[in-house]
């Protein structure tokens, strides 16, 4: 008698007595009509001897929904302590919901719409919260699925909450994403001040300090949706504006100022768009970087022009912080254009007729009076901590390492002042 006519009864006992679900599955490839016998037996020794089952994840990772409804129907358990357990919450108690390593958050890193839609008609649909429903989200937004977003919004999920989607798609640029949030908004009829969230305003931020590709149109979704661009950050100091002109973003900035942006919001001479459009350059001594080449020299003369097109006041943008980096990082095309637009430098700690003497000095363009007249690192207080030993506010005579000397201080051929050129 073959093996393919033992009674049905007969083949579940033999697979039984099997100890590994591996000689099962032998056992079931034996032939057709073993495979149809045993198939749904397997899934269950491996659902009754694996909790969490790893077919589960297997079949997140591979979208195989098919695998998925056999484990279901085989009594896999989607909400084991591993697998659905506490965590804390924003009041320091425990809630419970899926965790990190759930097959629904590994189908949503993956992109894998149709397993989650498995998952939720399984039930999980009533057993996940709002917050649950918003971190599936964001993962799949973390990795530029869009067809997992899609989804989730066609079922009825509402993703405007802190923190949530919207935030974590313009952070990182994604156009698409932001597209599809945007148009949930209209449909829902949400208008301004609801893109007025800090988190929004702040994702606008990061978003310009960190440009990707298909920053523009990011960015000109936002603006137009009604997202503030004068918000300012945490330290109340930088603006998205202030971001833009600091990565030398001439067309971002123009974006800016266009949908509203003030250059003048810092309101002082220390602070503001004009001081980062200048004073953001760092270079590497170590390379031969010590002074901005050219190319970057222009950009910045491209912003800070820019700014001024659109009503900077140096008085009120940071002119005077940007004028004396001008200086000492050798761009005196940029001073020159400052002091004709009216940048002056303002020391609070200098005696009257001290300050006379620098703003004298800055309307005659004598570069080597302004620098000797003003603290040694004045303008390079902002871009870091306070350094040990740094000279007194008090003007007077200083000493510095020849390489850190100017050239137009040095009294080389290089010199600018007026009455040499």
């Amino acid at each position: 008698m073959s093996l393919s006519r033992l009674p049905r009864e007969l083949v579940l006992i033999i697979a039984e007595f099997l100890d590994s679900q591996h000689a099962i599955n032998a056992l079931a490839r034996t032939n057709r009509a073993f495979f149809a016998q045993l198939n749904a037996f397997l899934y269950r020794y491996h659902v009754a001897h694996h909790v969490p089952a790893p077919a589960l994840t297997w079949a997140a990772r591979h979208n195989n929904s098919d695998v998925l409804k056999k484990l279901l129907s085989a009594g896999v358990d989607l909400y084991c302590p591993s697998l659905w357990g506490g965590r804390p919450f924003r009041d320091h108690r425990t809630k419970m919901g899926p965790s990190h390593r759930h097959p629904i958050f590994i189908a949503a890193a993956a992109g894998h719409a149709e397993f989650i839609e498995t998952l939720l008609d399984a039930g999980m649909s009533d057993r996940l919260t709002p917050s649950d429903f918003n971190g599936i989200m964001i993962r799949a937004v973390s990795r530029n699925h869009a067809n997992v977003v899609r989804m989730l919004l066609a079922r009825g999920m509402n993703p405007w909450c802190p923190g949530g989607a919207m935030r974590e798609a313009a952070r990182r640029g994604y156009t698409v994403i932001v597209r599809i949030l945007l148009l949930d908004a209209e449909q829902r009829k949400y208008q301004p001040p609801f893109f007025d969230y800090p988190e929004i305003g702040e994702a606008l931020v990061e978003l310009l300090d960190n440009p990707k590709p298909g920053l523009e149109d990011t960015v000109s979704m936002l603006l137009a949706a009604g997202v503030d661009g004068n918000f300012r950050g945490r330290d109340k100091r930088i603006s998205p504006l202030c971001i833009a002109a600091g990565r030398r973003q001439g067309q971002m900035c123009r974006l800016l100022l266009e949908s509203g942006a003030n250059p003048n919001f810092a309101n002082s001479d220390k602070q503001g768009p004009l001081a980062r459009a200048v004073g953001q350059w760092l270079g590497s001594p170590s390379q031969g970087q010590k002074y901005p080449p050219q190319e970057v020299q222009d950009d910045m003369m491209k912003v800070v022009r820019l700014l001024f097109e659109y009503g900077a006041d140096p008085a009120r943008a940071g002119g005077g912080w940007a004028l004396h980096r001008a200086l000492h990082i050798r761009h005196y095309e940029m001073a020159r254009f400052l002091i004709d637009k009216g940048a002056r430098i303002r020391i609070p700690e200098l005696r009257p007729s001290d300050q006379a003497t620098l703003d004298r000095a800055v309307t005659e363009y004598d570069y080597e009076t302004v620098m000797s007249r003003t603290p040694l690192g004045w303008s390079v207080v902002n871009l870091g901590p306070k350094r040990h030993g740094s000279a007194s506010l008090s003007p007077g005579p200083r000493t510095e390492p020849l390489d850190e000397v100017p050239l137009w201080r040095r009294r080389d051929s290089n010199h600018t002042n007026e009455e040499d050129t």
